[in-house]
């Protein structure tokens, strides 16, 4: 894939339907398909350090739930045993928060 894997290209390849617009973020939801949590995250490349995308803390419960944070765009794509969201945030505010959030287990 040229240019890498984006949160806006999971977005567009493995969600569907209309986002949700919601306070201060858009919500895109899909399916990873037959990946485990592991094979999502290597397929996004967020192992790799200074990729566009990162691995976050673990939040969540190894490898069920796991989240990707993605900088540039700010946005965060979640993967809950095989079920993908992808949010973006309006502001780097809500961005930073949500990324606290989910490294304190709050989310």
């Amino acid at each position: 894939m040229s240019g890498g894997v984006t949160a806006r290209r999971v977005a567009d390849r493995l969600c569907w339907g209309d986002p949700q617009i919601l306070d201060g973020y858009t919500v895109h939801t899909g399916r990873a398909g037959v990946a485990d949590g592991p094979e999502f995250v290597h397929a996004l490349g967020a192992f790799q350090h200074r990729g566009q995308l990162r691995l976050l803390s673990d939040g969540g419960n190894w490898p069920y739930t796991l989240a990707v944070a993605a900088d540039d765009e700010k946005a965060m794509i979640y993967y809950v045993e095989g079920d993908v969201t992808v949010r973006f945030y309006e502001t780097e505010e809500r961005y930073r928060d949500a990324i606290r959030e989910w490294e304190g287990g709050e989310s």
